[in-house]
């Protein structure tokens, strides 16, 4: 087999190899991947009033860094 045969047969598998994750991923309807999994959703009620204060209050800044 000469370089180029082995070339194609690589693009070949790569580009079988992509159609294959194009369809794994294909959905038509929504899926909770946690409960899929068999997980608990994770409880945001433990956030506080405070700490989502600080989190507004960085992200405030970081938008304001970007506009200058």
């Amino acid at each position: 087999m000469g370089a180029g045969t082995s070339a194609r047969a690589a693009t070949t598998a790569d580009f079988a190899i992509s159609q294959l994750m194009n369809q794994a991923v294909a959905s038509t309807e929504i899926i909770d991947v946690l409960a899929a999994c068999g997980l608990d959703r994770p409880d945001i009620a433990v956030l506080s009033d405070e700490f989502l204060a600080e989190v507004q209050q960085a992200i405030l800044v970081r938008v304001a860094d970007l506009a200058v």
